[in-house]
């Protein structure tokens, strides 16, 4: 068995076993740990499925260890997976990508492009120039250019729309500011015409 596979084993089973225990105990905290266990064997099974997509498989040249193999790979990829959902929304990786506030929409957006960017970069600075015979200096510098301007075209957009449902807030909150100010003033006014009904006129003689 490889080791990097051993690892993967122990902190899913650990992880399963918080979310056993959070089962019975109820408590959130044993959910953030299984989380933040499931999404260390998330990422670890990720750089493993990227290996093999790039060719070089973690721990292949060496004779004496065992390579991860990539079904086991993607195994660990789907395994992982479910143990962060398993935890929670309320469980740490997820409560910071769930929910309507703004860091959570950008946190959903901004991760997932940047990861994009990166596998996209590299990628091609390690096919390209084997399939266009082209300089590997002028794929990458071409690689890069193109992916800062996609970045930035699609952080533009993004944040358009973050910036419209801010703005739709804000407007939101000042209108209830607005209608609760001349609630109040007519909530005065009625209190001091209740005042004035209720005081009782003294006739002379």
């Amino acid at each position: 068995m490889s080791s990097l596979t051993g690892a993967l084993f122990f902190l899913t089973a650990i992880a399963i076993l918080l979310l056993s225990i959070r089962l019975l105990s109820k408590d959130d905290r044993t959910s953030s740990n299984a989380g933040v266990l499931g999404s260390l064997a998330f990422l670890t099974s990720i750089v493993a499925l990227i290996a093999y997509l790039f060719r070089t498989p973690l721990l292949y040249e060496g004779e004496e260890t065992a390579k991860m193999a990539l079904t086991t790979a993607i195994a660990f990829f789907f395994l992982s997976s479910s143990v962060v959902a398993l935890s929670g929304r309320k469980s740490i990786p997820l409560r910071y990508f769930i929910g309507t506030s703004t860091r959570a929409k950008l946190l959903r957006t901004f991760v997932p492009l940047s990861t994009i960017a990166v596998l996209f970069g590299s990628g091609a600075s390690q096919i390209l120039p084997a399939l266009l015979g082209a300089n590997p200096a002028l794929v990458f510098a071409l690689t890069a250019v193109a992916i800062m301007v996609l970045t930035a075209l699609f952080a533009s957009l993004i944040s358009a729309g973050v910036s419209q449902e801010i703005d739709a807030a804000n407007d939101e909150l000042k209108e209830s500011e607005k209608n609760l100010t001349e609630r109040v003033k007519e909530l005065g006014c009625l209190y001091r015409l209740s005042k004035t009904v209720e005081t009782p006129r003294h006739h002379p003689g």
